[in-house]
């Protein structure tokens, strides 16, 4: 290959790298002229690994990962040894749910000296997925390691042990992020739901009131707000929450069954039933709400 066909075929591939760096992209035409690019930088050079790589990645950000894969499994050929293929494996792996897979190419990618928080993430991510977790507690505590001020390594790092019951760690984890950005509707959420699991009401209903005042139209918080008031007895209180839940969303079936069965609890038989028949004609087969009408019905009969 000439001097001139090497410069013109990284030119390429470097205007290839610009375009999907673009807010535009993944759009058609984006794709298409990455792809035009790439192809154009291959018939100079076959065996251009790195061509491979992003004629790959092209592919797979348009919605087909399997020739997404076969491209990057050419540019490993090409080129085993670099970490960057083998952490680009992994990630369409994972997206295609083949998790074992995709943690066999991480490890790659690691051994060959591709760190960071990213790839750690991405790897406990597969890891819970796969419900090892443990190994992914550990991966994300790793991953922190490397960047402890990122707001979503602490998240994920409370979830992970909000699902393993360590609740009181979940919570420190939560504070961290919250540290990072105070802002943020669903960590407060996620904070109230792990203090009322620890059955810290009072505390829990503090956090859904921070969450529901930096985000008001979240549905899942008044729903969630609604329970726990309705599990400490405050009725009243219970059914406007899940009022605003409907006016959120009127298909919601979680706040829709919770009202009824709170109106039942009141004595408001009709009323609970209007509700439960709402939910049915959403879900037919919503068990909760098919017993609760049941016992409405056999009541009066």
């Amino acid at each position: 290959m000439g001097v001139f066909d090497s410069y013109r075929k990284k030119s390429l591939v470097k205007k290839a790298f610009t375009l999907t760096e673009s807010e535009n992209y993944p759009s058609k035409r984006y794709i298409d002229e990455i792809l035009k690019l790439v192809d154009e930088a291959l018939k100079l050079d076959h065996n251009y690994a790195l061509a491979w790589s992003l004629r790959g990645a092209a592919f797979t950000d348009s919605g087909n990962p399997h020739e997404g894969i076969k491209c990057i499994n050419k540019a490993i050929k090409l080129d085993p040894e670099n970490s960057l293929f083998w952490f680009g494996k992994g990630a369409v792996l994972h997206n295609l749910g083949r998790f074992e897979e995709a943690i066999e190419c991480y490890n790659k990618a690691m051994k060959l000296g591709f760190k960071n928080f990213d790839i750690l993430y991405r790897k406990s991510n597969v890891l819970n997925q796969i419900k090892r977790h443990q190994e992914a507690s550990e991966t994300s505590e790793e991953a922190l390691n490397f960047d402890p001020e990122n707001f979503k390594g602490w998240i994920i790092k409370g979830d992970l042990l909000t699902n393993h019951n360590r609740l009181k760690e979940a919570i420190k984890c939560y504070n961290q992020a919250l540290k990072i950005h105070s802002k943020d509707s669903q960590v407060w959420n996620k904070k109230g739901v792990a203090l009322e699991e620890q059955g810290e009401f009072q505390e829990a209903i503090k956090c859904y009131n921070k969450s529901l005042k930096i985000d008001p139209m979240d549905g899942e918080v008044w729903n969630n707000k609604g329970s726990l008031l309705g599990e400490l007895g405050k009725l009243e209180e219970a059914i406007r929450c899940f009022d605003e839940t409907v006016k959120i969303d009127p298909q919601d079936i979680s706040s829709l069954y919770n009202k009824g069965f709170i109106l039942h609890k009141l004595g408001k038989q009709k009323e609970a039933l209007k509700y439960f028949n709402q939910v049915l004609e959403i879900d037919l087969d919503f068990e909760p709400a098919k017993k609760a009408k049941e016992n409405i019905l056999f009541s009066k009969s």
